[in-house]
């Protein structure tokens, strides 16, 4: 990612975190509308899973473009996620329901230049998270 398209991540995740709840709320909504089968993921309380949630796209949000530090929370959490049913083709339902939420909680802050950066910074999350998936675990 440039640094253009880093900055429209960053500025439009502070407009979104305030509102965190309603945020979770509605993506998990859409989540569940795309895919209903993904609900049998969920065994926690959704309250503590959109926490966890909110908090893995807080880090990686912060930390895109240090490498040092955005790469290994995405590794444990595709490890993870591969553990508790996940495959490749769920990473996509996610990706819809972020863009659609951000869409409708953004309204037209979520302009065309900024949903593109959101793709490629889902894309490069997925993609170390899914990479991770496929790999042995650690000794």
């Amino acid at each position: 990612m440039n640094k253009r398209e880093l900055e429209l991540v960053q500025t439009s995740w502070e407009k979104i975190t305030p509102n965190s709840d309603e945020f979770v709320q509605l993506f998990y909504k859409k989540v569940f509308e795309i895919d209903p089968e993904l609900q049998a993921l969920f065994k926690r309380s959704m309250g503590m899973q959109g926490r966890k949630i909110m908090s893995m796209f807080d880090s990686a949000v912060e930390y895109m473009g240090q490498v040092d530090k955005f790469v290994p929370p995405l590794i444990t959490a595709g490890r993870r996620h591969i553990q508790y049913g996940v495959n490749d083709e769920d990473y996509e339902t996610v990706r819809q329901a972020l863009m659609q939420t951000m869409s409708e909680v953004l309204d037209e802050e979520f302009d065309s230049e900024t949903r593109q950066a959101w793709e490629l910074a889902y894309n490069s999350m997925q993609d170390i998270m899914k990479s991770a998936c496929h790999q042995p675990p650690l000794a």
